[in-house]
């Protein structure tokens, strides 16, 4: 798994615009972030202020828009993504902070994006060997196997097995 990393100052005056745009993002499977093929989690941070080494805020304070994304594929497809799929989100979001391409060209808004780019030097996956699609397979996998053992809970064992077999397949 790969990570997509992104941290653009907020233009002067635009935090509380920008906090609306993203309190207005719907969640989960309706993000249109869910949109960007085989990334596992992404997420945008408002961050209002940066820390220096020595745990004190840097000066002058500036609020700064924080994105990342963990993907199966490499940071710069991930990026390609956001900007092809996602034009109007990019617009959304991005487009409070500073320096913002406003022509919309998407050359110009992948270069923005790209001079923004942090290199992280580690990430979390609890499963990084899997991608998107196993990842949800197995999830539905999961799911099944529940609503089955919900539903069968009282057939006898050889009704059980039948029920299994129709349900799941044969052993393989």
């Amino acid at each position: 798994m790969r990570t997509l990393s992104l941290l653009v100052p907020v233009a002067p005056g635009a935090q509380g615009a920008l906090a609306a745009a993203l309190a207005g993002l719907p969640p989960n499977e309706q993000s249109p972030l869910s949109a960007l093929p085989g990334v596992h989690l992404a997420r945008f941070v408002l961050v209002p202020s940066l820390q220096g080494r020595d745990g004190r805020a840097l000066e002058p304070p500036r609020p700064q828009l924080l994105f990342c994304a963990e993907a199966d594929g490499p940071p710069e497809t991930v990026l390609a993504a956001l900007v092809s799929r996602l034009p109007a989100l990019c617009a959304s979001v991005f487009g409070h902070c500073a320096g913002w391409p406003r022509d919309g060209d998407a050359g110009a808004v992948r270069a923005y994006l790209a001079r923004h780019r942090l290199r992280p030097g580690f990430t979390v996956a609890p499963y990084a060997a899997a991608t998107v699609d196993e990842v949800r397979a197995a999830l539905d996998l999961r799911r099944r196997v529940a609503e089955f053992a919900a539903a069968s809970a009282r057939l006898a064992e050889g009704e059980l097995a039948a029920a299994w077999r129709a349900e799941f397949g044969p052993r393989p």
